[in-house]
């Protein structure tokens, strides 16, 4: 379980770390003019991001071993490190988060721009009221203008040709022409009215598009939601700086503290390994103390029965037992280290040594 936690905690530190340097290499690249700055502006970011994830290390060795001077260095060096790594990140960040909310708030202008248009187009659509079609006007203006004119008993000729399509003042003509004037006015209404209904199919068409795109919804839902949660404490329009903040914050905490905190896990880990062997030894030892003495050679006692003895002293003492395996291991090592001579083990028994209740 120990390795499994250290190298899960290692690979996601690794990769935070990696993370770190990339958005730092991208801010420093970004600040160069040609191409040789923004790589020198990158590899300096990178190099920064490094001394971060690394100065702790180096500080609380330096800590431990009393260098207080060069210690004291060493954390100047990694407080401006890690204050240039958290404002790349948090560039980076408000950044990608400005474009992404700053598209759908373009998305909401056009959106509310072809609504505004769609209105008004409808509303003229709607004063020029019902009409005959354009075709059908223009057929009823043919009609008048070929209709006869004539004199006395004589035909003239037609409207349109007395009259010259009625741009010519004629007494004759003059009734007629007014009820092409007023079929000309109907005309003009028809073919205003096919105009603003292709507009409006047209408006209709790219407030679709734009509702499918999302033009509909919030441009930062996100944001809107920690306002309502908050009751209105914090606007919507403070909350997108905070996460951004906050994700610059969590890279750069997890890169820079990642690895000592890996470090002193190790420690820690290696230590309570070390203690746990100690208590598994002093377990056996206390109860070789107290529940065995030496005896004939041809005494003897079975591992199992051993075992067995051991539970029931931990019971009596109230302690937890060790496995059978481990018991057999520790009671072999102490039995080596103190130098039992006299306690011999062949196959799965133990001679020349006896419980106290069968001495007894």
């Amino acid at each position: 379980m120990r390795w499994l936690f250290l190298v899960g905690g290692g690979v996601a530190t690794a990769a935070m770390l990696g993370i770190s340097m990339r958005l730092n290499y991208l801010f420093g690249h970004g600040l160069g003019q040609t191409p040789d700055n923004a790589l020198v502006f990158g590899a300096v970011s990178v190099i920064a991001d490094a001394w971060k994830g690394l100065g702790p290390v180096f500080i609380l060795t330096l800590a431990r071993a009393r260098r207080w001077p060069t210690a004291t260095a060493a954390i100047i060096v990694w407080v401006a490190c890690f204050l240039y790594s958290v404002s790349s990140a948090l560039g980076i960040a408000i950044q990608d988060r400005t474009m992404l909310t700053g598209g759908r708030e373009t998305l909401q202008a056009g959106y509310a721009d072809v609504k505004r248009q769609l209105d008004d187009v409808e509303g003229k659509r709607r004063a020029l009221g019902k009409n005959r079609s354009a075709g059908e006007l223009e057929a009823a203006i043919g009609v008048v203008l070929m209709r006869p004119v004539s004199s006395g008993q004589r035909i003239r000729g037609t409207v349109r040709s007395v009259s010259v399509n009625c741009s010519r003042v004629d007494t004759r003509t003059t009734g007629a022409c007014a009820e092409i004037s007023i079929l000309r006015q109907e005309f003009a209404v028809a073919v205003e009215a096919v105009r603003l209904d292709q507009r409006i199919a047209e408006l209709r068409r790219q407030a679709a598009q734009l509702r499918e795109r999302g033009a509909t919804l919030s441009s930062d839902p996100q944001a809107e939601l920690f306002a309502r949660l908050t009751g209105g404490w914090v606007s919507a329009r403070d909350v997108g700086p905070g996460l951004a903040l906050l994700l610059a914050v969590v890279i750069e905490l997890v890169s820079a503290f990642g690895p000592v905190v890996l470090a002193g896990y190790t420690d820690a880990a290696r230590y309570d390994s070390h203690r746990l062997d100690q208590l598994r030894a002093t377990s056996a030892v206390e109860y070789m103390l107290e529940r065995i003495e030496p005896a004939g050679k041809g005494s003897a006692i079975s591992c199992d029965a051993l075992y067995a003895d051991y539970q029931s002293w931990c019971e009596r003492k109230g302690t937890n037992a060790l496995s059978g395996t481990a018991f057999i291991v520790e009671f072999d090592r102490s039995r080596i280290e103190h130098r039992l001579e006299k306690i011999q083990k062949f196959g799965d028994r133990y001679y020349g040594v006896q419980l106290l209740e069968a001495a007894t």
